[in-house]
């Protein structure tokens, strides 16, 4: 008996001793691995891990020899192999004192997969809420999509990091994409700091007794020849013509105008000279200039020096950019497609339309907008075709050819009559949307309705009242519907005021371009007599604001004319059919 329990006693002798040496051993075996680890050797420290971590009873070093091993296969880039280690880490010791470190790494990887809601469920540690804020918000602003972000934020509505990605996002769109009411939402239910975004703040408005006004135009003065033929760019002159009579009738009327003119000669080098001069750092408002290269050096200038500039003829929302101080006079593509879209939602019951445009960049933006708008109201686009100016007969060809000329129908089982039906339907299509200015299109649409002879609807571009070719009462009868930004009231009083003047001038009728100018000033010299330099910010909160040429104006929330008039012929007059208040729309809806 004695003798048995002290064979008990040297076997737990030795077992003790055993398991020290065993216990030493591996922590050796532990402290070699994170010494290569620390070395940035991790293949041989994973494979010194490896023996620890299946080392059951060993749990004093297996969790730690577990989180190296995986963090050395993240070095190693297999990021699929560290983060099934963190998983196992997390199941085999769940009450592990540094398990936020776990989480943490296992919400980075999921953060680097894009797996988003996954990586949320593990960026849940209060110790390391900064750590996890800087790594969501970096992945977060990686992403280049928009639509991503905002679908991520309903997704998970009470992540800021999510909240500052959107925010940034937005701010960095060009200023008539933007968002605004959302971005200001962002920063307002987040508590976001203001600075950390691109939102250009507008100076507390100054009024004035005279402001200094400069028109940046290419008057081409270095090639004027003295003769009476018409000038190249004679449209320049008639604006210029009809914004210094402006400035006379504003004086008038106790208004004080300082207007400077700058010639552009269509030359950068030029422009950037003119942009040198002192004397354009005092200006108030700045009109032009008229094409795209000078226009980007004085967008440039504008922002810079905080100076107010207007581009009378562009719909480009290029122009704007992110210029909290540049707009368009005219309303942009989008806003033109937007108003086509409106009118057809509301006024067409057939929800099948067609799309036709041209071969220009703004045709496609037009086109593309209206297809996305029109579509949210269950409209079904069945077909959409870009038709360049050389081709333009395919629209007369596809609206007005006969089931007996497509080769595809099986001719043999249909009657003569059926034969001689058209090819799309009568009254199959509710609505024709023509995208384009161009005259070969507008002709080509107009003759395939007249011959139809159904009750398609056409919305097309005020710019076709220019070709005389087709017949007013053309319009009329078929109900063309046209959009036509910054529509020129002909019959208005002060139109023939205008007209009067540049006839006993210039022996000449006041042109669009000079009618233009005049509107645009008496917009813009009204808008800083009533509201000083920067008299955005008054006509932001207005739903609307007349015009004295034009129905008017709407800068609500944004830099290009939101207003869009809509014309249609009635008793042979034109009519503008939607007023102020049924054309207002949401740019994001």
């Amino acid at each position: 008996m004695i003798k048995s329990i002290k064979c008990i006693f040297i076997l737990a002798i030795v077992l003790s001793n055993y398991t020290i040496v065993l216990a030493q051993n591996t922590q050796q075996e532990y402290l070699n691995g994170k010494s290569l680890f620390k070395s940035e050797k991790y293949n041989l420290a994973m494979e010194t891990f490896k023996p620890i971590i299946q080392q059951n009873d060993s749990k004093q070093f297996a969790p730690y020899a577990s989180f190296y091993y995986a963090v050395a296969a993240y070095r190693q880039k297999y990021p699929a192999l560290a983060r099934d280690m963190f998983l196992q880490l997390n199941e085999r010791f769940p009450k592990w004192k540094n398990k936020s470190e776990v989480n943490f790494w296992l919400s980075r990887i999921y953060l680097e997969q894009g797996d988003f809601l996954k990586a949320q469920e593990y960026a849940i540690d209060k110790s390391l809420t900064t750590e996890n804020s800087i790594q969501k918000r970096y992945h977060y602003l990686q992403i280049q999509n928009i639509d991503s972000l905002i679908s991520l934020q309903e997704q998970m509505p009470n992540d800021a990091d999510i909240a500052f990605a959107l925010a940034k996002a937005i701010s960095k769109q060009r200023l008539v994409d933007q968002d605004r009411n959302k971005l200001l939402g962002l920063i307002k239910d987040f508590d976001l700091n203001e600075d950390d975004f691109e939102i250009a703040r507008i100076n507390q408005s100054i009024k004035k007794d005279a402001y200094n006004v400069a028109v940046i135009m290419p008057f081409m003065t270095d090639q004027l020849a003295p003769n009476l033929r018409k000038k190249s760019n004679q449209f320049v002159y008639d604006m210029y013509n009809g914004i210094k009579l402006a400035v006379a009738a504003l004086e008038s009327s106790g208004v004080h105008i300082n207007l400077y003119a700058y010639d552009t000669q269509k030359d950068v080098e030029v422009t950037q000279a003119l942009l040198k001069k002192e004397e354009l750092q005092t200006m108030n408002l700045i009109i032009g200039p008229l094409f795209p290269q000078p226009s980007y050096y004085v967008s440039d200038f504008s922002y810079r020096h905080k100076i107010n500039m207007i581009n009378p003829l562009s719909s480009n929302p290029e122009v704007i950019g992110n210029n909290p101080y540049s707009f368009l006079y005219q309303p942009q593509y989008t806003t033109q497609a937007i108003a086509a879209a409106t009118y057809v939602r509301e006024n067409i019951e057939n929800k099948n339309s067609i799309i036709f445009y041209g071969g220009s960049m703004a045709d496609s933006v037009k086109a593309f907008t209206y297809k996305a708008e029109i579509e949210k109201d269950s409209f079904n686009i069945i077909m959409m075709r870009k038709v360049p100016k050389d081709t333009s007969r395919y629209i007369l060809q596809i609206l007005t050819s006969k089931l007996k000329d497509i080769e595809e129908v099986e001719k043999d089982t249909l009657t003569e009559d059926e034969l001689d039906q058209f090819f799309i339907a009568k009254d199959s299509v509710g609505s024709i949307y023509v995208a384009s200015d161009h005259r070969l299109l507008a002709s080509s649409a107009v003759s395939s309705v007249q011959i139809r002879g159904d009750s398609i609807a056409v919305i097309g571009s005020g710019k076709w009242l220019d070709y005389k070719f087709i017949d007013y009462s053309a319009y009329e009868r078929l109900g063309i519907t046209l959009v036509a930004p910054n529509h020129l009231i002909a019959l208005d009083s002060s139109h023939q005021y205008i007209n009067d003047y540049f006839i006993n001038k210039y022996s000449t009728p006041a042109s669009k371009h000079a009618c233009y100018g005049y509107d645009l000033m008496m917009l813009t010299g009204k808008s800083l007599h009533k509201y000083g330099v920067y008299f955005q910010k008054s006509l932001y909160a207005q739903d609307f604001t007349s015009g004295t040429l034009t129905p008017g104006y709407s800068y609500q929330n944004a830099n290009d004319n939101q207003y869009v008039p809509l014309l249609q012929f009635k008793n042979n007059i034109i009519k503008v059919i939607n007023t102020p208040e049924t054309s207002k729309h949401d740019k994001q809806n």
